[in-house]
């Protein structure tokens, strides 16, 4: 029976490290198809840039007040319902004194 047990635990052996060995290959097979990925994300951002351009005076402006109509939309929003939720509030919860 010891004889059987011994080569039992020597076969366990083997298949751990052939396990481990198993795994070993698959984090390098992991690591190279994300170098890979890095690659081809890298040309993707090379050509991005090389079709980018610098915006001229006219496109600027147009960007600029698109911006601050926006900016001036949300905060005359934010205006709006913070002058009507005051009298609201006042109106359903009172002042306590």
């Amino acid at each position: 029976m010891s004889m059987d047990n011994k080569k039992r635990a020597e076969m366990v052996r083997k298949q751990a490290s052939l396990k481990k060995e198993e795994a070993k290959r698959e984090i390098k097979d992991q690591i190279a198809d994300y170098i890979q990925m890095i690659k081809k994300e890298m040309v993707h951002v090379k050509l991005f840039l090389k079709r980018s351009t610098k915006p001229n005076k006219k496109e600027y402006k147009q960007l600029l007040r698109a911006n601050l109509t926006g900016v001036c939309a949300l905060g005359f929003l934010g205006y709006i319902i913070t002058f009507i939720h005051i009298p609201i509030n006042n109106i359903l919860f009172g002042v306590k004194r």
